[in-house]
C-alpha cells in the first residue's frame, strides 16, 4: 500500500491541536493499515520518526431522518495518534494551529 493510501487526511479538532503542542499528531488512516505501515508512511511523507502509534476505530454514528422515517449510519473511520521523537515536528499542523489561534 502506498503512503498516500494509508494517510487519508489529518484529523483537525481542538483535542488534536492541543496534542500537537506535546509532539503528537493525529491522522485518519486506512482501515486495514497496521501500525508499522502507518509509521513507514509518516517517515516517507514527512521525513520524521514515530516513537509510538495509537490507533482508534471510531464506529459510525446513527442518523435518523424523521421526514422519511429512515435510519442510516455514517461510515466508521480509523484514527492514528502518532508521537514523534523529541525535536521533530510536522510543519503543516503548526500552520493550522496558528490559524486556529487567530495569529
Amino acid at each position: 500500500m502506498q503512503s498516500k493510501q494509508i494517510l487519508i487526511r489529518p484529523a483537525i479538532t481542538e483535542k488534536t491541536m492541543r496534542l500537537v503542542t506535546e509532539g503528537q499528531y493525529s491522522f485518519i488512516v486506512a482501515k486495514d493499515a497496521n501500525k508499522k505501515e502507518i509509521a513507514d508512511a509518516v517517515k516517507r511523507t514527512f521525513g520524521v520518526d514515530a516513537v509510538s502509534i495509537h490507533t482508534i476505530i471510531r464506529h459510525g454514528k446513527v442518523r435518523k431522518d424523521l421526514k422519511r422515517r429512515k435510519v442510516s449510519r455514517t461510515s466508521p473511520t480509523k484514527h492514528a495518534v502518532i508521537k514523534l521523537k523529541n525535536g521533530q515536528r510536522i510543519d503543516g499542523f503548526d500552520k493550522v494551529l496558528e490559524v486556529a489561534d487567530g495569529n
